[in-house]
């Protein structure tokens, strides 16, 4: 049988069947079996201020769970407000009412007085319960090595070529500055090694990239003997200064 409409609401949404929602509901069960983590976080939320009076606000133990969903799913604080009020899943999670809508400002309010030491306290206490649980022993660090969008350029061979004779160069006159004779050691190729790693990155044709690289490769080995030899000449009576700048030349890749 079918119904047109049905006039009566489930007065407590269902978690559903969804995977996701199953997880939400299974960490909901780890905050609801250890309060003290809620109880970490209501320590910031409420602060010094007096907790018995005012409007009802957010809990501490509600607040945690909105920056899990928040971390969890990636989501700003007014997509946040949106799924709060849209998702049952995510009102179940947080334990809201049928009448609570925290707007994006509430939100962003509550979840910015969580400290770093108090996410630290909360690690501690999760590591806790997997060790107790013979989930996680806790001695091992994992890393996320997602692969991002950075703001370098393209480690390709040209470029690397001129940077390394662009930093050697620099080293250089550094080192120069602090002692005038080095400079009769060095000749500046910078702009040689630059033109040619555009010359490269531009070719149109093999022929001319080729003729670009072994140019710019014998830029960069004479660059090379260039510090060879000036490290030769700094000897440990030099100054700091200078023995500073010759230990980072000398870690610099030739």
């Amino acid at each position: 049988m079918r119904d047109f409409r049905s006039l009566q609401l489930a007065l407590r949404p269902s978690w559903g069947p969804h995977s996701h929602a199953q997880e939400l509901a299974v960490v909901g069960e780890i905050l609801d079996r250890h309060p003290e983590i809620g109880e970490l976080v209501h320590r910031d939320v409420v602060g010094v201020a007096r907790s018995d009076t005012g409007r009802p606000g957010l809990t501490g133990d509600q607040v945690l769970r909105i920056a899990l969903l928040k971390q969890i799913h990636g989501l700003s604080y007014r997509e946040l407000e949106f799924h709060l009020q849209d998702s049952a899943a995510f009102r179940s999670f947080v334990g809201l009412g049928l009448e609570d809508r925290p707007s994006f400002q509430a939100l962003q309010a509550n979840v910015k007085r969580i400290r770093p030491q108090t996410w630290e306290a909360i690690h501690r206490v999760l590591i806790g319960i997997a060790r107790a649980e013979g989930i996680e022993r806790g001695k091992t660090i994992r890393g996320d090595t997602t692969v991002v969008e950075g703001h370098i350029h393209e480690p390709t061979d040209s470029a690397l070529l001129w940077d390394g004779v662009r930093v050697v160069t620099r080293l250089l006159v550094r080192m120069a500055e602090l002692r005038p004779s080095l400079r009769k050691r060095f000749r500046d190729h910078t702009r040689r090694a630059k033109r040619r790693a555009y010359e490269i990155k531009f070719a149109g044709r093999r022929k001319d990239r080729s003729h670009g690289y072994r140019d710019l490769i014998r830029v960069a080995e004479t660059v090379r003997d260039y510090a060879l030899g000036v490290l030769e000449l700094v000897d440990r009576a030099a100054p700091i200064e200078l023995q500073t700048l010759a230990s980072e030349l000398r870690q610099t890749p030739h």
